[in-house]
């Protein structure tokens, strides 16, 4: 599924070696203070084989990266929310710096609402904390909306109206 925001920019994640090791390039790239408080891996960097692992585990609903050339540059995967079986959740979203604001992370919400609504979802939610303030201008702006009462539980019901269209 393509359009005007994701064409050329996303794909499925290919759980092979290769694309393993793009992914985990691009998940050690997270690990500044600007795009996680304390940093991303702990002191543990990603390797192919450790990304090839965790992913070969996993049973999301959809894994999709971001690319430029032949590059990862970013990554959303799609999961089923836990806690309701009408929404679909985004288990991590997150772009390398150096291509923050080149629509990347746009694309990737975007075909994530798209991925939701092919699920049969009505809701799309995710979290993140009140200073993340690179990113929640961009989820409000891809129709997510922070929930009162929360730490910061943000949902779309962009998957709904899609799925009614």
């Amino acid at each position: 599924m393509s359009d005007k925001y994701t064409r050329g920019k996303v794909r499925d994640f290919q759980l092979t070696i290769e694309d393993s090791g793009r992914l985990a390039e691009c998940l050690n790239s997270f690990d500044d203070s600007d795009s996680w408080p304390g940093g991303f891996t702990g002191g543990n960097p990603f390797t192919a084989q450790r990304v090839f692992e965790d992913k070969k585990k996993r049973k999301d609903i959809r894994d999709i990266v971001a690319h430029s050339d032949d590059k990862i540059v970013g990554e959303c995967n799609i999961c089923e929310a836990s806690l309701d079986k009408e929404a679909a959740y985004v288990g991590l979203l997150g772009v390398n710096p150096l291509y923050q604001g080149k629509g990347f992370g746009k694309a990737l919400l975007i075909e994530a609402a798209k991925t939701a609504a092919e699920a049969g979802k009505r809701r799309i939610d995710l979290h993140t904390w009140g200073g993340n303030l690179k990113a929640v201008p961009l989820y409000k702006r891809t129709g997510y909306n922070w929930v009162p009462g929360t730490r910061v539980l943000m949902e779309s019901h962009i998957p709904g109206i899609i799925g009614t269209v």
